[in-house]
């Protein structure tokens, strides 16, 4: 019996995805690009302990309303919500990679560090609390 090489694919990347990490327990599923996953139990991080500061330090310069994207603003958590799965894809990190398109280098003069690109895909996984 021969296994056609898609099948195959399909079987390992299924298996690797059961295993799980450190930040992603056995089973969980993600559908955020950075593949992030809401570790049990959650961490402590909320907007007003993360969220915001995050936003305020790498976003809110360009995504505000006077800002150079005020179609994405990220001033309020609301906005954040809309948009969260587009900021994890962007700035986000995780066991399928990490996203630095944002903030552009262009653009912007500090950038947030791989573990605090981590935490805020956790923070988007975990629903944005």
């Amino acid at each position: 019996m021969t296994v056609s090489r898609a099948a195959l694919v399909v079987a390992v990347a299924t298996a690797l995805a059961a295993c799980g990490s450190e930040d992603q327990p056995a089973g969980a599923k993600s559908t955020l690009a950075s593949g992030a996953v809401c570790p049990t139990p959650p961490p402590s991080d909320t907007y007003a302990t993360f969220g915001q500061a995050f936003m305020t330090s790498y976003c809110t310069s360009c995504h505000s309303d006077g800002g150079m994207a005020p179609d994405h603003t990220f001033t309020y958590l609301d906005h954040i919500k809309a948009h969260a799965y587009d900021i994890d894809a962007k700035a986000g990190s995780g066991p399928n990679g990490e996203f630095a398109v944002m903030p552009p280098p262009s653009l912007a003069t500090t950038f947030p560090l791989s573990s605090e690109r981590k935490r805020l895909s956790v923070w988007i996984a975990c629903g944005l609390p």
